[in-house]
């Protein structure tokens, strides 16, 4: 669960969205299949969505890239270069590299673009968090 210090930054920094959204939001990722082992991607993105800046680059409005999954980020990286059915997208596709969160597991991947193909082949990847709590405070730059 994300810790009170770390959600105060994120109200600093980003603010909340309307109570009305989150519910919304928390809707439609339960309609995609997240669940409990996504508790913190869940709330992150049902709270504080929003096209967000860290070290790699921008990071999608995901929840609301979400709300139209046929033309979402993630819809089109599966069907263009076959990106499994747990991955979602979350780095703005304006960027050649990928960010990709294994809903199954709660981990996170960077991975290069001249490498995509063998990510999904197998699994190789230039850069990985155990999980999404690890991946958003070190991409935020966040210190406790």
């Amino acid at each position: 669960m994300l810790d009170n210090d770390f959600k105060e930054y994120l109200n600093d920094e980003f603010g909340r969205i309307f109570p009305e959204s989150q519910e919304e939001y928390r809707k439609l990722f339960k309609e995609l299949g997240f669940g409990e082992v996504n508790h913190d991607f869940i709330e992150f993105w049902a709270t504080y969505s929003d096209e967000i800046y860290g070290k790699i680059g921008y990071l999608v409005d995901l929840a609301m890239d979400l709300e139209d999954f046929s033309s979402s980020q993630t819809e089109i990286l599966r069907k263009n270069i076959g990106l499994p059915d747990n991955y979602f997208s979350l780095l703005n596709n304006e960027l050649d590299d990928y960010i990709l969160y294994d809903k199954n597991t709660d981990e996170v991947f960077f991975v290069e673009a001249p490498t995509i193909q063998k990510f999904i082949e197998n699994k190789q990847f230039s850069k990985h968090w155990d999980n999404f709590e690890y991946f958003i405070k070190d991409y935020l730059n966040y210190n406790a």
